[in-house]
């Protein structure tokens, strides 16, 4: 979205041209009054004729039909709608969308969209996570060896920011060298997913008495009975 806001209004021109308008609101009232406020800030001149651009972000609200469809909040976003057929220009950014929504369905064809969707399923999620971190690590020239991108991504799970985050730290952690294995993922990345049991498994199969621990803690960690893990071995 700061992209785009500077592709729209350049920096130059940021003193006066571009406003932002906090919209992670949840009650009915705060999301009326928000929409009422990005209404005024379209009709409102730029200062010294500069472009005007409104930037309304986090306007988590678009994903709750409930509050979309609420007597007050209805006639806000149809007054809006008719600004922005007038050509205003307004970057709404957000992590919450319903497609259902009649503001969606008015707006298709008056904005540009950008989406970065996340698939649903796990699997599909950790197949596009795959992807963004291969290319990611092309990028800086990282190569991965044997099955060190499949146990990056079995540690770190599939949120983009935290994949660039892990990959950011195991760069520096390679200094000169341009490959990793396996054992620098265990060494440096840090796990931000529930591991599966399989994991101790592996483990303790390949007589690795320090990983085996170590993926032990984490099972604890995170409930898996004791019982369960001992029958699995």
């Amino acid at each position: 979205a700061l992209v785009l806001v500077d592709e729209l209004c350049p920096p130059a021109e940021q003193a006066f041209g571009p406003e932002t308008i906090d919209g992670s609101v949840e009650k009915v009232d705060d999301v009326a009054l928000v929409l009422r406020r990005v209404q005024e800030a379209l009709c409102t001149v730029g200062f010294f004729g500069s472009g005007k651009v409104v930037w309304l972000r986090d306007a988590i609200f678009f994903g709750d039909l409930v509050r979309l469809g609420n007597e007050e909040v209805k006639p806000r976003l149809a007054a809006l709608l008719a600004e922005l057929k007038k050509g205003l220009l307004l970057v709404i950014s957000t992590s919450a969308l319903d497609r259902r929504s009649a503001f969606y369905k008015a707006s298709v064809d008056l904005a540009r969209r950008q989406e970065f969707n996340v698939p649903e399923k796990a699997k599909e999620a950790d197949a596009s996570a795959r992807d963004f971190c291969a290319a990611e690590l092309e990028r800086r020239g990282l190569r991965a060896r044997g099955g060190a991108l499949e146990s990056f991504i079995n540690r770190c799970g599939n949120d983009r920011r935290q994949n660039l985050n892990e990959i950011e730290k195991l760069d520096l952690y390679l200094g000169e060298r341009r490959e990793f294995t396996v054992d620098d993922v265990q060494a440096i990345v840090s796990s931000a997913r529930e591991l599966p049991m399989w994991d101790l498994l592996d483990d303790f199969g390949a007589r690795d008495l320090g990983r085996t621990l170590t993926t032990l803690r984490q099972l604890l960690f995170q409930k898996e009975a004791p019982i369960g893990l001992l029958i699995g071995l």
